[in-house]
């Protein structure tokens, strides 16, 4: 047994205790340092975006036109470039197929939306999705087929989120309201009005026929027809 040390002196400080009695977390491990503040740029890599429904070398290209005449000036010192309308409505003809989908608050993410277009919508061809605006997603179909199919959809809801689907039209400007679809219930047409050629002309003269509901084009509900 060691002699005993001499007596601790009244009021003085507590030794200082070796290096091997610091105390330590339970286990004896030392304490984990707090991890590392993530950066916005970090916290868009975690959520990548989700792909197109087609990659972009597979739909088409938008087919050039000859332009007849390009006038260049200048207007309060800026340059001024002037296109024939003759050349602007060649070049709009392209879009004659463009619908518009029209949301109330902010538009989905456009791949997604691209994805549901052109899974769900029956279409015999993909569509070109694109995001117009925050509102907005342009949608190019590729036949006028198409377009009757995607114009004259039952559901205009995307995720809970209803919108309205309008067709482009060359006058049309962001703050305007284009051409929409709807569907017209006739009651009580004589058998033979309910051939398509009629239907057709029927609507025509109301506007623009798109296309009757399969019902109607089967006689199925000759009660009404609807165009």
């Amino acid at each position: 047994m060691p002699a005993p040390g001499p007596p601790p002196l009244v009021g003085a400080p507590p030794p200082t205790p070796a290096t091997g009695d610091l105390p330590s977390v339970a286990g004896g491990l030392p304490p984990t340092p707090a991890p590392p503040l993530q950066t916005f740029a970090s916290l868009l890599g975690s959520h990548p975006l989700p792909p197109p429904f087609c990659p972009l070398s597979s739909l088409p290209n938008i087919p050039p036109i000859h332009l007849s005449q390009v006038s260049t000036t200048t207007q309060d010192g800026l340059p001024l470039i002037t296109f024939s309308p003759d050349d602007f409505q060649a070049a709009a003809a392209f879009n004659q197929l463009t619908l518009l989908a029209k949301f109330s608050s902010s538009a989905p993410h456009v791949n997604v939306f691209d994805v549901h277009v052109n899974t769900a919508w029956g279409l015999s061809q993909p569509a070109t999705v694109g995001s117009l605006d925050p509102r907005h997603i342009s949608i190019q179909l590729h036949s006028m087929d198409d377009l009757s199919i995607a114009w004259s959809r039952f559901s205009r809801t995307f995720n809970g989120q209803p919108f309205l689907l309008l067709r482009w039209s060359a006058a049309y400007k962001r703050h305007d309201s284009p051409q929409s679809a709807l569907w017209m219930r006739l009651p009580g047409l004589p058998l033979p009005l309910h051939n398509p050629s009629f239907l057709k002309a029927i609507g025509d003269s109301l506007g623009r026929f798109l296309r009757s509901d399969d019902f109607t084009l089967k006689l199925k509900n000759p009660r009404v027809a609807r165009l």
